[in-house]
């Protein structure tokens, strides 16, 4: 019984570390991309942690709608419900995001907050990107090429 709960705070300990790290590469790539000024990571980090988190808790609350409805996909009650806080959760969402994006440009401006609509997904891609170059895949590669057809030999040598 020991053993396996310390297996099993390790594996909440390790998974913890993988978020820090994760919002930590996460920050970084938007202070590069965004090329902020001390004065301005003093007033915008603050603003994100507190947008970060709230996105958290959306992703939670839709999670558990989800796993609510997967529980009882033939309950049409739970399902109307289900759709109904989704649809509720993204309108939240999108109130958030507008908040933040206005919050953010007495900070950074108009021309970053353009840009920082877009980081997100530029650090998806980067971040995938950098673990197939890790695993040997290179960008764009999804491992290794076809082989010619018919094994590259000119028709007139095929048999």
């Amino acid at each position: 019984m020991l053993i396996i709960i310390l297996a099993q705070s390790t594996l909440v300990a390790n998974a913890q570390r993988g978020q820090e790290k994760m919002s930590e590469l996460r920050k970084n790539f938007v202070k590069e991309q965004l090329a902020l000024t001390p004065d301005e990571e003093k007033k915008f980090w603050p603003l994100y942690d507190q947008y970060e988190a709230k996105r958290k808790d959306f992703r939670q609350a839709m999670k558990t709608v989800i796993d609510k409805a997967e529980a009882s996909p033939a309950d049409e009650k739970v399902v109307i419900e289900s759709i109904d806080a989704v649809t509720k959760i993204r309108k939240e969402e999108a109130d958030l995001d507008a908040k933040y994006f206005k919050d953010s440009m007495p900070i950074i401006g108009a021309e970053r907050v353009g840009k920082l609509t877009r980081l997100e997904e530029e650090f998806r891609r980067t971040l995938m990107e950098k673990l197939k170059d890790k695993r040997g895949g290179g960008p764009g590669q999804h491992g290794p090429p076809p082989p010619p057809p018919h094994g590259g030999r000119p028709p007139h040598e095929r048999e």
